[in-house]
């Protein structure tokens, strides 16, 4: 809540009875503005999104989640003051605080020392005291919503937070969270209390010393299996913060401290010199070059509208008047939580780019005829019974047979048609379904395991049993993939040190791993002729090797931290690739034979996309994101086909269209399927798309 950008031309001018001066940003729920009160008061005014505003659920749980949150009124927290969750559109108003986040904060300027990060830790725990005798438990207490003001911390966000005795609110299969901020209980979908904002204030204190949480960073499903199994990294803490910060972290939630005993052990470790809270309102609470740039942006923050008087009101051109965007501080890219597929419910930023590439794509799809159908229409069907994220889906051959893979331990198989379950595969131990794959011929389902020291399990379709013992290694797998003649199945991911090549018939690796990318790796596919494949990873690149020789052929660099999926065209000649790790998610184009990127990447994602799909003709790529989205593109005309798919409620893992190309199915972190169905061929729509780009 600390810089100002200028309204736009869809940008509402009042809200209720607040005057819309600025825009502030985005979040959980929709577009944040910056609000003058008739009496000149500032206020943060949060503006819901359309398409959630228009479910009469999500109304309901608005209503019922905005009356908790008013019950909120304590020194650091930043309160509801007025809503209309009946509104057309919905929207509440918090308290404005001249402000950075904690998350830019520590971008900009580094870890904290033990000192401040004691006296923030005090703020928060006194903030999560107050949150929690009110009924209420945040479930999304994370870096961007703890704000940092000149008097000491606020906690934000009660828009997506949860009365503690109206569980019911929460939708089925919704999730609210932050990856590497959220507890063991959230993933695992067991009770959720106020220990779990315990947990993740143990998580943000870590980040504010160090820089990084205490499960480090990377793709989401390494972040969410280090959270569940893994002990937290706190090599980096002085001692006397870790002694604070282990209890905090506890794997089972009766071992954590409540935050008045957290309270306690803050006071004991910073020495008793002086109490933590009271140093909250002294100006040096927090590191100078923070405190410095604070102050710039109370300086910068908008005077207050006057009061009512006898002056004659202002002209319309002055009413719709708005502050330019500043920043008193140099700007720097900045590194978002991972997001919004957990952050729930979620949206996407409405930036100009977006704006002109949505405007242009709607008109392109209404002179073509749209072919997928959105959330309210009877196209789309949703299939549930996971109880954990829904990590990957794929069609068997025949387009007959949906698989679904799930951090719930299980593989479901689907009947498209009917959209009925047919089966569970459970044999798993438990551990993550982070793959799922069928062989060429349909009959054999490969699963790639996250945990336990499995690589993955081979599945008779027709019986739903277990192929063998597992194929076994070190670490967990993210993803497998058949080969076009289904003789050879290639994994990869975290603890393996480059893609293995198996040969199905014996069941035993093809030599050493093929070395290359020097991170984790997350996605890997086979070219149709089956001579080559891909991988791509953390470190940003995509890799091509050749499948009889195992040499490398190239690599593919992009700008973004990390590939999360890639994959070829039916013809081979282009490769795909979704990356991203903030607020900006891309989708990438290559040429396989040349090696060179096929202009610049497509954008208008608000998070990571983190899976892509060809159609089976090639003429258009569906990009499933963190933004709970999915974007349908043409691939020719390099332009989106119609709004955005909407309807999940977390980020959209895995997506896959079916053999004839009439319906896409996603998977989500929502614990949901979603199988979109069309109006007309693929191949219509997409060339129709393309003849008009090109007369355009």
């Amino acid at each position: 809540m600390g810089t100002f950008e200028a309204l736009e031309a869809g940008d509402p001018r009042r809200v209720g009875r607040y005057r819309i001066v600025a825009r502030l940003g985005v979040g959980g729920m929709g577009r944040v503005y910056l609000g003058h009160s008739p009496g000149g008061r500032l206020l943060a005014v949060k503006v819901v999104r359309p398409e959630l505003a228009e479910d009469g659920e999500f109304r309901r749980r608005f209503a019922r989640e905005v009356a908790a949150a008013r019950r909120v009124n304590g020194a650091f927290t930043a309160g509801v003051v007025d809503a209309d969750p009946e509104g057309s559109p919905a929207w509440l108003a918090t308290v404005y605080v001249p402000s950075l986040s904690l998350r830019e904060a520590v971008d900009r300027h580094g870890p904290w020392p033990q000192e401040h990060v004691l006296v923030l830790g005090a703020g928060l725990a006194e903030g999560l005291e107050v949150i929690h005798a009110a009924g209420v438990v945040h479930r999304d207490l994370k870096p961007s919503n703890v704000l940092l003001a000149a008097d000491g911390p606020r906690v934000i966000d009660f828009g997506i937070s949860v009365a503690s005795d109206a569980s019911t609110l929460t939708r089925t299969g919704m999730l609210v969270g932050s990856p590497g901020f959220m507890s063991p209980e959230q993933l695992t979908g067991q009770p959720v209390g106020p220990a779990c904002d315990v947990f993740a204030l143990g998580a943000v204190l870590t980040f504010t010393a160090t820089g990084v949480g205490p499960f480090g960073s990377g793709s989401v499903h390494g972040l969410n299996f280090r959270t569940v199994y893994e002990e937290p990294d706190l090599g980096a803490l002085p001692p006397a913060l870790r002694a604070v910060v282990a209890p905090c972290l506890a794997k089972e939630s009766d071992r954590r401290p409540g935050p008045g005993r957290l309270l306690d052990q803050l006071a004991e470790a910073a020495g008793g010199m002086r109490a933590t809270t009271h140093a909250l309102t002294e100006a040096d609470w927090m590191p100078e070059a923070i405190s410095r740039t604070v102050r710039l942006r109370i300086t910068a923050t908008p005077s207050p509208a006057p009061r009512p008087g006898p002056t004659p009101a202002p002209s319309s051109s002055q009413q719709q008047s708005a502050p330019p965007a500043i920043d008193p501080v140099p700007s720097k890219p900045t590194k978002p939580d991972p997001p919004g597929p957990t952050e729930l419910p979620s949206t996407r930023s409405l930036t100009r780019r977006r704006l002109l590439l949505g405007l242009g794509a709607t008109g392109l799809a209404a002179s073509t005829g749209y072919f997928l159908t959105g959330d309210a229409a009877a196209g789309t069907h949703t299939l549930t019974g996971h109880t954990g994220f829904v990590y990957s889906v794929a069609f068997s051959p025949d387009g007959k047979t949906l698989a679904s893979g799930s951090g719930d331990g299980t593989v479901r198989l689907w009947d498209v048609a009917a959209r009925k379950q047919l089966g569970v595969l459970t044999d798993l131990d438990g551990y993550w379904v982070t793959s799922v794959a069928f062989s060429p011929d349909g009959k054999t389902l490969a699963s790639g395991n996250y945990g336990g020291g499995y690589i993955m399990r081979l599945w008779d379709v027709a019986t739903r049993k277990l192929l063998g013992a597992p194929l076994t290694g070190s670490g967990g797998t993210a993803t497998v993939a058949f080969s076009p003649d289904g003789e050879t199945i290639a994994s990869a991911g975290y603890g393996e040190s480059g893609v293995r090549l198996w040969d199905v018939a014996t069941r035993k690796p093809l030599g050493p791993p093929l070395n290359g990318n020097s991170k984790a790796l997350t996605t890997v596919a086979f070219s149709p002729d089956g001579k080559t494949f891909a991988s791509g990873g953390e470190d940003g690149t995509v890799r091509l090797w050749d499948v009889a020789s195992r040499k490398q052929l190239g690599v593919f660099t992009n700008r973004d931290p990390w590939v999360h999926s890639v994959m070829f065209s039916p013809d081979g000649r282009t490769l795909a690739g979704g990356s991203g790790d903030g607020e900006v998610g891309m989708v990438w184009l290559w040429d396989v034979a040349t090696r060179k990127q096929l202009g610049p990447p497509l954008t208008g994602h608000s998070g990571a996309v983190v899976s892509v799909a060809f159609s089976p003709d090639g003429k258009c790529l569906a990009s499933g994101s963190n933004d709970t989205t999915v974007w349908l593109w043409s691939v020719a005309a390099r332009k989106q086909l119609g709004p955005p798919l909407t309807g999940h409620s977390g980020a959209v893992v895995s997506v896959a269209f079916s053999p004839d190309g009439k319906t896409l199915a996603s998977g989500s972190e929502d614990r949901t399927v979603r199988l979109w169905r069309g109006a007309r061929s693929l191949a219509t729509s997409a060339s129709a798309a393309t003849t008009a780009a090109a007369t355009s």
